[in-house]
């Protein structure tokens, strides 16, 4: 007698799942998204323009200030994470108490397929310090930390970003163009 569990032979659906999950990831290691980022501080909104560059050990965040019809685009705020996080301003905005951020092991946040088996069953990974949901494409939807909550939207690809703290917006990012392969953080 012969017996076939479907614990040994995955489901199509869930090895369609694990296919498009594996894409995703594959997505998520080097890629640079050039947009516009809606910033809400005080009672302030600022729009810059933004690029955010990942490679495999780090993320870069840059936000530029730009002349008149976009010209003389100029950093006003950059941000790099790998283990450490550094932040430099050249612009006069006051920011938030950045202590308030909990350094995380970034490269574990995007090393999706670590967690595999339990996104694959329930939808979402859950960590020490964040949650993150997925799409039924195995995109990803949400990332929820202890105050902080980041939406993402998909259009086919992604086209925008959005930072909550609790009910409040704090930045909007419209995305222009996203490229995937070796990125140069500092290009």
């Amino acid at each position: 007698m012969i017996f076939i569990s479907c614990s040994i032979i995955p489901k199509p659906e869930t090895a369609q799942k694990e296919i498009l999950l594996l894409e995703h990831a594959q997505s998520l290691k080097n890629f640079r998204i050039d947009g516009l980022i809606e910033l809400n501080y005080k009672a302030l909104r600022f729009r810059k323009n933004i690029t955010i560059r990942k490679d495999e050990n780090s993320v870069k965040f840059d936000i530029y200030d730009t002349g008149i019809m976009g010209m003389s685009a100029t950093p006003f705020l950059s941000v790099s994470i790998d283990s450490l996080m550094n932040v430099v301003q050249t612009g006069e905005l006051n920011l938030p108490n950045i202590n308030e951020i909990k350094l995380l092991n970034f490269s574990d946040l995007f090393d999706i397929m670590k967690h595999k088996r339990e996104i694959l069953e329930n939808g979402s990974y859950i960590s020490k310090n964040y949650t993150i949901k997925f799409r039924d494409d195995m995109k990803i939807k949400s990332i929820e930390f202890d105050k902080y909550f980041i939406r993402l939207e998909y259009i086919n690809e992604l086209k925008l970003i959005t930072l909550r703290k609790k009910d409040e917006k704090i930045a909007m990012i419209q995305i222009d163009k996203i490229s995937s392969g070796d990125v140069d953080l500092n290009q």
